[in-house]
């Protein structure tokens, strides 16, 4: 193992590759869960006769009623999921800015 301690660089570069797998991982999972739900609706979709639809009309429409959501509602949930699951908006703060541009000013003057 490496006893040298870790540079400010090193734990940025990590941080930064820790936060894009927890990403990918998160959009798998929201993916699988997503297609999950369309195939089941895609499958009730297919096995409902005009009949069946017909025959239970008003509880289909109270159904697709019911679930809208207000337009306010979908931004600001699409807001929050983006700022928490964006590597770029958490650790690229200021302060880990202005460590790499000194970082690579030191680098650069050592040259």
């Amino acid at each position: 193992m490496n006893d040298s301690p870790a540079t400010p660089q090193g734990r940025l570069a990590r941080r930064i590759v820790a936060r894009l797998i927890v990403t990918v991982l998160m959009g798998i999972g929201f993916g699988y869960f997503f297609g999950a739900s369309v195939a089941r609706d895609a499958a009730r979709g297919r096995a409902l006769t005009l009949k069946e639809y017909i025959a239970d009309f008003e509880s289909h429409k109270k159904a697709l009623v019911k679930s809208e959501v207000p337009m306010w509602g979908a931004l600001l949930t699409m807001v929050i999921l983006l700022i928490a699951s964006s590597p770029c908006m958490s650790c690229w703060s200021g302060s880990s800015i202005r460590r790499y541009a000194h970082w690579t000013a030191v680098v650069t003057q050592g040259m």
